[in-house]
């Protein structure tokens, strides 16, 4: 692979986004809206699936994840991706959690129902 493949690949998956969200509907809307932003999505709907879609193909720019999830949940995913070599993978929490709580190992946390302009603000600063 050349250099330019190398810089190509990466940028590629800069514009990728995983969403991992246990919830049909939003994980739906969101993956539909990010797509027509431009952004690749890939979609898990819990924590394990979204280990797995991580570890499968190159590294997305984002991962939005929600806390809330059967199978494994949001802090599982944190905790297992953080001591794995997807370690320096950015996480955008989206939860209906009370209050604004500091999630370890996240970059910060978005309440349900999302504000798609902040949304957007982390995956571009993110995934640009």
């Amino acid at each position: 692979m050349s250099a330019s493949d190398g810089a190509a690949k990466r940028m590629w998956a800069m514009e990728r986004v995983l969403l991992v969200e246990d919830d049909a509907d939003v994980r739906s809307t969101l993956a539909s809206f990010l797509e027509q932003e431009g952004y690749q999505v890939i979609t898990a709907e819990n924590g394990k699936d979204g280990l797995e879609k991580l570890g499968a193909d190159s590294q997305p720019g984002l991962v939005l994840l929600d806390l809330m999830m059967p199978v494994m949940n949001g802090w599982e995913f944190l905790e297992e991706k953080n001591h794995g070599s997807f370690s320096r993978v950015p996480v955008l929490v989206i939860s209906a959690v009370p209050g604004n709580p500091h999630i370890p190992g996240a970059l910060g946390f978005l309440k349900k129902p999302v504000d798609l302009d902040r949304l957007m603000d982390f995956v571009e600063l993110y995934c640009a």
